[in-house]
């Protein structure tokens, strides 16, 4: 495995813990999201992406940050 591989797979797992899931069903949830190559169903992603990162939050400029303050809470990059 890769560092790179090492690096993503420990991100799941720290993802998965903080949400209170399991690698597996984040890894399913993340499949279905990217399955489809129909471009209207992208809703499915924005759908899957809510349901993973914490409420009050959102995702722009590959940063994940606090809707209220605009403080970033993680790099994606």
């Amino acid at each position: 495995m890769s560092n790179r591989e090492l690096e993503i797979a420990k991100e799941i797992e720290e993802i998965a813990l903080a949400h209170n899931i399991s690698t597996l069903e984040l890894i399913e949830q993340y499949k279905k999201a990217h399955n489809s190559t129909d471009q209207s169903k992208s809703y499915e992603l924005n759908k899957t992406i809510n349901d993973i990162i914490p409420p009050g939050t959102d995702i722009d400029n590959d940063q994940i940050y606090i809707k209220e303050t605009g403080e970033v809470l993680k790099d994606l990059n």
